[in-house]
């Protein structure tokens, strides 16, 4: 369901204020009564609006908060040699840690919505056109002159990452005072998932306003501190770091003390992801570890995304942790084997079908 501009703009109005009439819509849009009058009909075919009043659809099942960006993508053909050029192959795709785990869910027919920051550039209206046409409801999100982030990342031959460098200073502009507009959204989501291309303050805010289950994303070492600075403040449902990163938030590899460290800071389950060696989830009343499932790796981009993914989905359909994490591991491999950021095959049916075959015991 594609929205226009115009749209888009009549329901940001709209999901603050319902009650507002198409004289009031027509002057802040600047428009006349008789176009917004044209705009709401379409909104009510499309089943965006719902009855009389300007009633919009109901809240997500998801709501994300987190960072959008284009991705560029450098592949080494050979070992790369350090200080000289190498020859390789590069591409370029749409992610930013939130806004993937959102299009994911929209792929597996999650209801998301994504808060970001775009730019108003041909990159940030690319990022919006792509996002929405895969289903995620951008109705939430903010846009800034400032230009729409980027990462750019050096892959090995076997697809695995060598360096990456992330331009996510849009980012900062989503601070508290912006994010509050959206304070009944958050409130009002059921899971609110949280990556840390936040700033922290933004962090804080969304976490310790939240009512349904946060899940956090580290995202990677260095905003991992992001996070590690704000455990504490409010309950986590979940966090999801990879080794490394649970390391940054704990100071220790070893997985018992770690946890014990997150659960004394209101974190009730800590998902550490840890590649080939799968996957440990430690809860209030159990710890388990999780076989990794084979996978053919094309590209590493997107996998752990994938996974949070994956997991949610279940999550959302009343699977208990372990059984979201099968899933997750199953998103993860699917989009490993994928060369794309986000697999644009993936769907309920390739993730049951590839899950069937192989069950973690």
């Amino acid at each position: 369901m594609a929205l226009t501009e115009r749209e888009q703009q009549l329901l940001s109005l709209l999901t603050d204020n319902p009650l507002l009439s198409p004289k009031e819509l027509a002057d802040k849009l600047k428009t006349t009564p008789s176009a917004i009058a044209v705009h709401l009909s379409n909104l009510t075919k499309k089943g965006v609006i719902l009855g009389r009043g300007y009633i919009v659809r109901q809240e997500s099942s998801v709501l994300v908060i987190g960072g959008a960006n284009v991705d560029f993508k450098a592949r080494s053909l050979a070992q790369p040699v350090m200080g000289s050029s190498n020859p390789g192959q590069t591409t370029s795709a749409f992610g930013g840690v939130g806004r993937n785990i959102a299009e994911n869910l929209a792929r597996l027919g999650v209801q998301v919505s994504l808060i970001t920051m775009l730019g108003r550039d041909p990159s940030g209206e690319r990022l919006k056109m792509h996002t929405q046409s895969a289903g995620v409801d951008l109705r939430l999100s903010f846009y800034s002159d400032t230009p729409t982030g980027t990462y750019t990342a050096v892959l090995n031959p076997d697809g695995n990452l060598l360096i990456a460098i992330s331009d996510m200073s849009i980012m900062q502009e989503l601070s508290p005072d912006v994010l509050r507009q959206r304070e009944q959204h958050i409130k009002a989501a059921p899971y609110l998932v949280l990556d840390a291309n936040l700033r922290q303050d933004t962090l804080e805010y969304a976490l310790k306003t939240a009512r349904g289950k946060v899940i956090l994303e580290p995202v990677s070492v260095s905003k991992s501190l992001f996070i590690k600075n704000v455990l504490g403040s409010a309950p986590v449902f979940a966090i999801t770091p990879n080794l490394d990163e649970l390391e940054a938030l704990t100071g220790t590899r070893d997985l018992k003390n770690a946890c014990r460290i997150l659960h004394s800071l209101q974190v009730e389950h800590v998902v550490v992801t840890l590649g080939e060696e799968g996957v440990y989830v430690s809860g209030p009343k159990n710890k388990i570890q999780l076989r990794s499932m084979p996978a053919h790796v094309q590209d590493v981009t997107g996998a752990g995304d994938a996974f949070i993914s994956g997991m949610l989905y279940a999550l959302t359909h009343n699977e208990d942790l372990k059984t979201a994490c099968d899933y997750g591991q199953t998103a993860a491999v699917l989009t490993l084997e994928s060369p794309n950021t986000v697999n644009p095959e993936l769907s309920v049916s390739s993730l049951e079908s590839r899950r069937n075959d192989h069950v973690t015991p």
